[in-house]
């Protein structure tokens, strides 16, 4: 169940779940930025943070995102595993600020983990890293940025005097962990009172050079769900799995037939639309892959070249979408303008080279169109294009049979095989021997790739 499944609770669930009083307090989370020095701009810089806050204990292990001009991608992910004694350790993140401009570089932290009602949550929260002028001064530094993260500051100009006191109740929580800055000048006087009831018991204070070290209040962005608004574990809705409408395989010559170069490879491709384009094993982005031996010719064949769909009347169309023109039986097409394909139609990708790719439609059924790829006069790979989740209708198979093709088709989520005599249906599977469907494909074997060949491990 997913985040937005929160929003389908009815009107008296809703008011029931707002109304029950939390029985654990309000989760709060910071991060804590220390180890930081600005002046050191040209070099190495280093980063100490650390997460402070309640989190369930059976959250063991938290994921960080970092989004800023300063990092590079490698750093932008991070996780933090809780130690054995229940506390989260500090990590360190390091960059550089060589060849920076000068100024203030945002740095956004995402914090994301998943609870133990497999409830994903997304924290938040934005920080500011300033990287000074190369002659700034500590002073300057600190008016610009220490000034502005100190929780107190003590302040004293012109003869001034400045006192702080009212820290009597040291051993209060709140007072733990306090940033104060001292600042007096041209003869001031600023005046930090330490006095009070831990001095008097005998007790010392820690007191340091004002370093760059401040906290960012993290806030949970992320809508919550039943699991979290209500505190109880949801069970899994189990429906029926939607049927896949893009699947891919093929029939490749076995390596060890003899006397097979003259069998085409067939390619099965079941979608409702199909997209053809440029072969690029490392950077493909069609469902037909079409190359050429001469790799000049190769990059005349976009990447996205055409489109072959099914119109509303079960028609094939084909759209051409490239940069050097599609030719139907010697015609130019028009860019993306759809022409109705008949069988027998000769189909030439890149119009200004001819030879480079050519097809032609060898059959148009209800259920599957079949083009073929020609070299000259010999076939080289048949294309099954199929609609998923179809069966071969009557009187179909007597047409294919007049081209001596076999019959495949798409249903139940995979391929099946179809006799044209016995009428049976046969599944398709890696260790089918094909030879018992049809004789003619004694020297295919079945893949689930529908260009196995380009993958080592599949050549046998």
């Amino acid at each position: 169940m997913n985040k937005f499944d929160a929003f389908d609770l009815t009107p008296s669930q809703l008011a029931t779940t707002l109304c029950k009083p939390s029985t654990e307090p309000t989760t709060h989370l910071h991060l804590r930025f220390s180890g930081y020095d600005p002046r050191a701009v040209g070099g190495r810089q280093t980063l100490k943070l650390e997460l402070h806050g309640e989190l369930s204990p059976t959250i063991r292990e938290v994921g960080f995102c970092f989004r800023s001009d300063l990092f590079l991608p490698s750093q932008s992910e991070q996780s933090l595993s809780r130690t054995p004694t229940g506390f989260w350790p500090p990590f360190i993140l390091s960059f550089s600020s060589k060849n920076r401009e000068h100024g203030q570089y945002p740095l956004e932290v995402q914090l994301h983990y998943i609870d133990e009602f497999d409830v994903p949550h997304l924290w938040t929260c934005t920080a500011t890293l300033f990287l000074p002028r190369p002659n700034a001064s500590l002073s300057e530094i600190h008016q610009v940025f220490l000034a502005t993260q100190k929780q107190v500051r003590v302040v004293a100009e012109d003869g001034a005097i400045a006192k702080l006191s009212g820290l009597q109740q040291a051993h209060d929580s709140r007072h733990t962990n306090l940033d104060i800055a001292i600042y007096a000048k041209d003869a001031a006087i600023a005046q930090l009172d330490m006095t009070g009831t831990r001095a008097n018991e005998g007790g010392k204070f820690d007191i340091g050079l004002s370093s760059i070290a401040w906290d960012e209040t993290l806030l949970e962005v992320a809508v919550p769900s039943i699991q979290s608004l209500t505190g109880k574990r949801v069970p899994a809705v189990l429906s029926e799995p939607i049927p896949t409408e893009r699947q891919f395989a093929s029939l490749v010559i076995r390596s060890s037939a003899k006397e097979t170069s003259a069998l085409p490879a067939i390619r099965l491709f079941a979608s409702k639309e199909w997209l053809f384009g440029r072969m690029d094993m490392h950077n493909s982005v069609a469902d037909v892959l079409l190359g050429h031996n001469n790799p000049v010719f190769v990059r005349r064949i976009s990447a996205k070249h055409a489109i072959l769909r099914r119109n509303d009347e079960g028609g094939l169309e084909l759209v051409d979408i490239s940069r050097y023109g599609v030719m139907v039986d010697g015609v130019i097409l028009e860019k993306n303008r759809a022409i109705l394909l008949l069988p027998g139609m000769q189909i030439e990708f890149c119009a200004s080279f001819k030879g480079i790719v050519r097809l032609r439609v060898a059959q148009i059924l209800p259920h599957a169109a079949v083009l073929q790829r020609l070299n000259e006069t010999r076939i080289v790979e048949m294309l099954y294009l199929m609609t998923p989740e179809s069966h071969p209708g009557a009187g179909q198979c007597d047409q294919n049979q007049s081209l001596h093709l076999p019959i495949f088709f798409h249903r139940q989520r995979q391929f099946w095989y179809h006799h044209a005599q016995t009428k049976q249906d046969r599944p398709l599977a890696v260790d089918v021997n094909l030879s018992e469907y049809q004789l003619s494909l004694r020297n295919y074997r079945y893949y689930g790739e529908p260009y196995p060949e380009s993958i080592p491990s599949a050549k046998s």
